[in-house]
């Protein structure tokens, strides 16, 4: 919801579509030492996307 933005049903679906790659596939690029790393991996996405949007992927100024 915070990635895709407020409002926005296609917005929360791509937000959480980019987020289940990133748990999902973190661990499998990632040394096995570092795995444990994925979960950063998912707040470094959301500190991009707010960021670069801060409305979120498809929001809008309210």
């Amino acid at each position: 919801m915070i990635i895709g933005g407020m409002g926005s049903l296609g917005g929360a679906a791509a937000g959480s579509l980019l987020y289940g790659l990133a748990t999902a596939l973190a661990p499998a690029y990632l040394p096995t030492d570092y795995a444990y790393y994925s979960i950063i991996a998912t707040f470094v996405i959301l500190a991009l996307v707010l960021a670069m949007r801060p409305y979120g992927l498809f929001g809008r100024p309210a």
